[in-house]
Order: C-alpha cells, then sequence, then structure tokens
C-alpha cells in the first residue's frame, strides 16, 4: 500500500478572524474547497467568544453534509488561540453543565 494511501483523510474546518470578519473555510478529504462563509465578528461576543461560534457553524454545515463531503472525520483548526479548545469542552459538555 502507498504511503499517500496509508493517510487518513479529513474534512478540514478552517478558522480565520482579519479585519474583524469571522471566516470559516470548508475543505474536503480530498481537497476540494467546499464551502466559504465570511461574517462579522458578532458584536455582543467577544472575538473569541465569535470564533467558537463560528466553529460551531461550521460543525454543523459539516455535519450535515457529512455523506457530499465524503463520510470523512472532521478536523478543526482556528488561529485563534484556544477557540478549538473551547469549542470541543462545549461539544463534550453535559446536559447538566451545559444548563449551568
Amino acid at each position: 500500500m502507498s504511503e499517500e494511501t496509508k493517510r487518513e483523510l479529513y474534512t478540514q474546518i478552517k478558522h480565520t478572524q482579519e479585519d474583524g470578519i469571522d471566516i470559516v473555510v470548508i475543505t474536503a478529504g480530498d481537497g476540494w474547497v467546499t464551502y466559504t462563509a465570511k461574517e462579522p465578528i458578532i458584536t455582543d461576543m467577544t472575538p473569541f467568544e465569535s470564533a467558537v461560534s463560528s466553529l460551531w457553524s461550521g460543525y454543523f454545515h459539516a455535519t450535515d453534509k457529512s455523506r457530499e463531503l465524503g463520510g470523512f472525520p472532521l478536523a478543526l483548526v482556528s488561529t485563534v488561540p484556544g477557540a478549538v479548545d473551547m469549542f470541543f469542552n462545549e461539544l463534550h459538555e453535559t446536559p447538566e453543565e451545559a444548563a449551568e
């Protein structure tokens, strides 16, 4: 088996913030950019909170379109320090923790 076929493919959700804009780009495991969203940073949130919210939007879009994206596992990245960690903390909260 070649090294290329051994490598696991991922659908990547990449978040950046530039000039007051949250940008989310979803790239399918085969390398095709399938979705790009550009939204102003949410005004009633900090830039960090807006980054986490944008990751959630990308996550929901990618999971809704999982079949069209090839069914690859998801990988999330952000240029905002700690945003991906906070996203995963929220993702794994129990319903009781979320209600607090």
